[in-house]
Parts: C-alpha cells; sequence; structure tokens
C-alpha cells in the first residue's frame, strides 16, 4: 500500500536484512537496546523459518538468542510466576549456587563485604577446564575455517552443496523464480499456456508438455 514491490524487496528486505545482521550482535549487548533487537531478531528467525528451507537453524537461533543476557535472567524470569507454582518451578533463590564446574578466584576483601556476599570457596585450574578451554579454540577456529574449506570438500558450494546447511551458506537452495516464464503450446488443440515453475511436477508429464 505505501511502497512498490520492488522498494519493498530493496529496502525493507535487502536493506533491513543488511542493517540486521550488522548491528543485531552488537545491540544485543546492551541493555538499552536488547528488548528492542530481541523482538526483531526473533521476528527475523520466525519469518526465515517460513520463507527458506533450512532445517533446524531458525529454531536453534531462537534457542540461543538468551545467551545475550545475563547469566541470572532464568532464575529472575521464574521467580516473576505466582508462589503456588514455585514447588514445580526451577530454584529461584537468590542466592549464589557454587558449581564444580566453575573457576573460584580467592577474594580478598574485609569482612563486612564477605558477610554479606557470601563468595564461593576458591578452586583450582583442574584438567577438564584445560580441556575444555582447548575445545572451545578448536571449535571456534573450525567455524572460521569452514566456509574456506572448498579444495578439502566437493568444490564451490554455490555447485555442488558440499557444505549445505551451514548458518553462513543457508541460502543456497533458495532460488527465486519469479522472472522465469515457462510456456507450453498444445500440439492438437493449438492452446498456449505457462507453467508454475515453483510446483512440483512429475519430469516425464513436463518433458511431455514442452515437447507438445
Amino acid at each position: 500500500v505505501i511502497l512498490p514491490v520492488e522498494l519493498v524487496s530493496l529496502l525493507v528486505v535487502h536493506g533491513g536484512g543488511l542493517v540486521l545482521d550488522l548491528t543485531a550482535g552488537y545491540l544485543l549487548f546492551f541493555d538499552a537496546t536488547r528488548p528492542v533487537v530481541f523482538f526483531f531478531v526473533s521476528y527475523f528467525h520466525c519469518m526465515n523459518s517460513q520463507l527458506f528451507s533450512i532445517g533446524m537453524f531458525s529454531y536453534t537461533m531462537l534457542a540461543t538468542s538468551p545467551l545475550f543476557c545475563y547469566a541470572d535472567w532464568p532464575r529472575r524470569f521464574f521467580a516473576r510466576f505466582p508462589s503456588f507454582l514455585r514447588g514445580v518451578l526451577p530454584l529461584t533463590s537468590a542466592e549464589i549456587q557454587p558449581s564444580t564446574s566453575c573457576l573460584y578466584p580467592e577474594i580478598r576483601s574485609s569482612s563486612e563485604c564477605r558477610e554479606t556476599q557470601n563468595p564461593a570457596k576458591p578452586s583450582k585450574l583442574r584438567f577438564k577446564h584445560k580441556l575444555g578451554a582447548v575445545f572451545t579454540i578448536l571449535y571456534i577456529a573450525e567455524q572460521f575455517f569452514m566456509p574456506y574449506s572448498h579444495f578439502i570438500t566437493k568444490g564451490y558450494n554455490n555447485w555442488t552443496n558440499g557444505l549445505y546447511g551451514y548458518s553462513w551458506d543457508m541460502m543456497v537452495h533458495s532460488r527465486s523464480h519469479q522472472h522465469v516464464k515457462i510456456t507450453y503450446k498444445d500440439g492438437k488443440t493449438g492452446e498456449i499456456g505457462y507453467l508454475n515453475p515453483g510446483v512440483r511436477c512429475k519430469e516425464n508429464y513436463v518433458m511431455k508438455m514442452l515437447i507438445m
């Protein structure tokens, strides 16, 4: 109603998508912009799940979006529920629960601060912590390397689809048929018609219509 189709595609789809991709990851770190960006990012992923055949990618992005929030967001979220549901909800206590998977340095402070903060006991660096750090570094290095690994896969991704399924290659199977027009002519009646390239037909039927 407001803009023609060409401008909607240019400004809203391409321009808006470009701005969202370049800014969303940074704006989600700030408290002031996080709620607004959360809305647009969630809308973006829901739209992609309906427009493109990209498997679980959109739903995985929706599920991992809370990683940009504070670590205690589940505690604060469940604390808003009525008190009669507390028995079936996760722990909502405000006290910090120490974990054996975390490293707690020795805190040197006054006795008053120690009483109020109730810090966890100091812990030492263990083998599992080192193993987790090595795994994280290798995983990040792999993600940087995979988009440029055509020479060890099936070739250029846009032709072979060798790495189809990764987030940075999610559009490889999304082809537009907007400007494709297939005309056929009936050999007996002379009737001329058009085939919709977006509709999946049997190959022999399509070939028969094209030959006729």
